[in-house]
């Protein structure tokens, strides 16, 4: 399940917008927006890419209103080419920048149903790293 659709992406910045971006070849039915899609799935991928230092991937299903408003402004910006305007680029570099503080831990991750994902350490999730000089068999005997 994805963040955001195409449907997700009408509704931010309507259709005329989001089908002249998606200038794909072929029939064009609800199921074969092929940039769209690409869009989507790279959005998606930079989002679980941030998201997985700190959460099991996949998510628990529900709706992400903050992720989903990432990932439109997200892809919106991978469907423009060399003419992507000064605006839709500042929103995307925003997203970017609260998907970043999100994965710093800045924010919580919210369902639509006002539900607080914990992160994976909060119940017990492994967490790596180097190992202490300091613990408890580099100390025996002190």
């Amino acid at each position: 399940m994805g963040y955001a659709t195409r449907d997700d992406l009408i509704r931010r910045f309507g259709a005329d917008e989001i089908d002249s971006l998606d200038a794909g070849t072929g029939p064009r039915t609800p199921r074969t927006w092929p940039r769209l899609q690409a869009a989507l799935a790279d959005a998606d991928a930079e989002i679980n890419a941030v998201l997985a230092a700190r959460w099991s991937l996949p998510l628990p299903a529900g709706l992400y209103p903050l992720l989903n408003a990432i990932a439109c402004d997200i892809a919106r910006s991978r469907l423009y080419d060399e003419t992507i305007t000064e605006a839709v680029q500042e929103r995307a570099m925003r997203a970017r920048a609260k998907l970043r503080r999100i994965g710093a831990g800045g924010y919580d991750l919210v369902t639509d149903a006002g539900q607080i994902v914990p992160p994976k350490d909060s119940f017990g999730g492994a967490v790596s790293g180097a190992a202490s000089r300091f613990g408890r068999a580099a100390l025996e005997g002190l």
